[in-house]
């Protein structure tokens, strides 16, 4: 999932790119079905949280789905 390449400035960087397709498959896999819309407020919430210690992998994109779907939850009661 990591590739090496240039950036638009030519320098070298590695970059793992996350697709909405990774998060809705992350939800189903916890037993929480997300739209691509919702999907994507997910991959915003993570976008805004990023902490460059943990980066961004399958346990923290759990929690965020976690945390959007308790969000989601409450707004229907």
């Amino acid at each position: 999932m990591s590739r090496f390449l240039k950036d638009i400035d030519g320098e070298w960087v590695v970059r793992s790119d996350w697709h909405v397709d990774d998060v809705i498959g992350c939800g189903i896999d916890n037993g929480v079905a997300l739209s691509d819309d919702e999907a994507m407020e997910v991959m915003q919430m993570i976008a805004r949280g990023f902490d460059a210690t943990l980066g961004i992998n399958w346990e923290v994109i759990e929690a965020y789905i976690d945390t959007f779907d308790g969000i989601r939850q409450a707004h229907k009661e």
